[in-house]
């Protein structure tokens, strides 16, 4: 009865899941910048749709280092400047 009962909850989370992952297809399909950001190889659908939700539109940043400071991130090069 147990096994059937977490069998049952498995099933209905499961469909969930499908449900969620329609959702966000639709809803990519309506942000131009998504195509440029799947279209990168290693980023999938759920990648894609993490970046958008924390950042927003990326047109309304002109620099791509707005974006780092967002993410709190200072990228420099630090050498000496000799060669190696």
């Amino acid at each position: 009865m147990e096994l059937q009962l977490l069998l049952t909850q498995y099933e209905f989370l499961q469909g969930q899941f499908t449900e969620l992952h329609a959702k966000m297809d639709e809803l990519l399909e309506q942000i131009p910048s998504s195509k440029q950001l799947l279209a990168m190889k290693g980023t999938g659908r759920d990648t894609a749709v993490g970046f958008l939700a924390e950042v927003g539109d990326i047109q309304q940043y002109r620099h791509p280092r707005q974006i780092s400071k967002l993410a709190g991130l200072n990228l420099r090069e630090n050498t000496s400047g000799k060669p190696i």
